[in-house]
């Protein structure tokens, strides 16, 4: 008999619950593994990321970057739109210019009032230039050769001030 209670006894002492029986315990201790886990595969890519990178290199030290500025910005002054026939002898077209706006520079300060005066007679200077156009005024090429001469003749009749660029919506129809 006393080897029976002494068998139970030591039943009894191994049927006792242990602290990670309980499954709370358990996943607490999961995720302080996952984490742990975590932090040392992250030391550990650190230090070998840093390892292969190259340090106090120094390409050019003499060598000076040039800055470029922007562009200055332009002031502008609207002159409307334009619907004329273009020349094109085998079926009757129209160029529908829209939004025709002059662009200069801000060191002409008298400038707007003598675009503002000569408005008419650059609408005209305008309207005759695009009546002597084709169709190809439609292509990329047309459209800034047509700027440029546009911009020739602008300036020509001008005298306190220049016209920098031209800006224009084109339809063809």
């Amino acid at each position: 008999m006393a080897e029976d209670e002494l068998l139970l006894d030591e039943e009894e002492e191994e049927k006792k619950p242990s602290i990670f029986s309980n499954p709370v315990v358990q996943i607490i201790a999961i995720v302080i593994g996952c984490v742990a886990v975590a932090i040392i595969a992250a030391l550990v890519s650190g230090i070998v990321a840093n390892s292969f990178r190259p340090h106090n290199i120094v390409v050019n030290p003499e060598r000076e970057e040039e800055k470029v500025l922007p562009p200055e910005s332009l002031h502008i002054y609207d002159m409307g739109g334009f619907l004329v026939r273009l020349t094109d002898p085998d079926l009757p077209r129209y160029l529908k210019l829209d939004n025709v706006t002059l662009a200069y520079g801000g060191e002409f300060k008298e400038f707007a009032p003598e675009i503002g005066e000569r408005k008419r007679q650059i609408k005209s200077l305008i309207n005759d230039t695009l009546i002597t156009k084709s169709s190809d005024v439609a292509t990329y090429e047309g459209k800034q050769a047509l700027k440029k001469e546009l911009i020739e003749k602008i300036n020509a009749i001008l005298v306190k001030g220049k016209i920098a660029d031209i800006y224009m919506e084109v339809l063809i129809q």
